[in-house]
């Protein structure tokens, strides 16, 4: 990240799906000088452990190449919605050690719960338990849901408060305005994603205003998947925010929290 100029650090997509469907993914980047932080999400093929394991194997590899032309970092986890039947809480571990600690790995995530089966909950848990074996330097990435997002989001928090061994190396992502409190009276940090099918710009702006004070624990993100999202790059010009809180959310949060300072 120190050889290349960024503006805005994008803290949660999915880089790799990215890269597969949009031939100029890199170029875009480069050219908007966004440093990408990919969070694991198998698109297909997730329905049994050897799948799950072997797209982190071609994860680990994509990144493993693609940094040569574009700086990034990534997150490796089980999403809850690549939940194979085979999998039991007690494999958690000994599925995802061996990808953890692949160059440009800079933690744990996508992980959470996005539906009120238990299953999730199960292995959810168990991955926060598990985190007590990332570096010091790494962090957790935990997903909260469209549908029922308040209630889960509650569930999600007990799970964090009971089982995080490092509260201040987690973050909540996707936070509402409704979900945003809950998550900053905790020592947990809080993303915000600016999307179509997530917040709009305008509901962004209102709840970084809204907490103006802990702007320091606030970060942006696009969660783009399918097509690239340029949300964050009119947000860089949004004059309701001043220069320096759209330096804070868009690159300095992400830049101490994800990358270490």
């Amino acid at each position: 990240m120190d050889d290349e100029p960024v503006r805005i650090i994008d803290s949660h997509l999915h880089l790799d799906m990215l890269l597969d469907r949009i031939g100029d993914t890199a170029a875009w980047f480069k050219r908007e000088e966004i440093f990408p932080v990919s969070w694991s999400y198998a698109y297909a093929g997730a329905d049994s452990v050897a799948g799950l394991t072997a797209y982190f194997a071609a994860q680990a590899e994509r990144f493993a190449r693609v940094q040569n032309d574009l700086p990034c970092a990534y997150l490796v986890g089980i999403h809850p919605r690549n939940l194979p039947d085979d999998l039991r809480p007690e494999q958690v571990g000994e599925v995802l050690e061996p990808w953890i600690s692949k160059a440009g790995c800079v933690g744990l995530g996508e992980i959470g719960i996005d539906t009120d089966d238990p299953r999730e909950a199960e292995i959810f848990e168990a991955q926060v338990c598990w985190s007590a074996q990332l570096l010091e330097t790494q962090v957790v990435g935990v997903h909260t849901p469209r549908v029922d997002k308040s209630s889960i989001t509650r569930q999600i928090l007990d799970i964090l408060d009971r089982c995080a061994p490092r509260p201040d190396r987690v973050v909540m992502d996707h936070c509402s305005s409704e979900t945003l409190p809950r998550v900053l009276e905790r020592p947990y940090w809080a993303g915000i994603s600016l999307s179509p099918n997530k917040s709009s710009i305008d509901e962004a702006v209102e709840m970084m205003l809204g907490h103006a004070d802990q702007l320091d624990r606030m970060m942006c993100n696009t969660d783009s998947a399918l097509e690239i999202y340029d949300h964050l790059t009119v947000l860089a010009t949004d004059d309701r925010l001043t220069t320096k809180q759209r330096e804070q959310l868009l690159c300095g949060t992400a830049k101490a929290f994800m990358l270490g300072g």
